[in-house]
């Protein structure tokens, strides 16, 4: 834990990206057409939620991808705070789009 000084901002900007994430409405079709046709009958908060939390799932791990690869490449063992930053800085271009909806939306 100690080598990831940048977790909360990491997992706090997968949250907004699930909240704010302009494929919502995609994501919550491709929940309720392939994976859970079954949420439907719990009402359109949890298919939204549930939409919400693949859609942050989906960045944070897609983010992952590129600060994996830098430590592959450097020969890390450990993820420390250069493969954090990246990871964060691939967490930032993904998320542009809802952290864009979102300003739009506060200000």
């Amino acid at each position: 834990m100690s080598g990831t000084p940048f977790l909360p901002v990491i997992l706090g900007l997968a949250i907004l990206n699930g909240i704010f994430s302009p494929f919502l409405v995609f994501t919550a079709r491709l929940i309720l057409l392939h994976l859970a046709p079954a949420l439907l009958f719990l009402g359109p908060v949890t298919v939204a939620f549930f939409a919400s939390l693949l859609a942050a799932t989906a960045a944070l791990v897609l983010a992952g991808v590129p600060a994996a690869l830098f430590e592959r490449v450097t020969g890390r063992r450990q993820t420390d705070a250069a493969s954090a930053a990246v990871w964060l800085v691939s967490l930032g271009v993904i998320s542009f789009p809802a952290l864009r909806q979102a300003g739009a939306l506060l200000f």
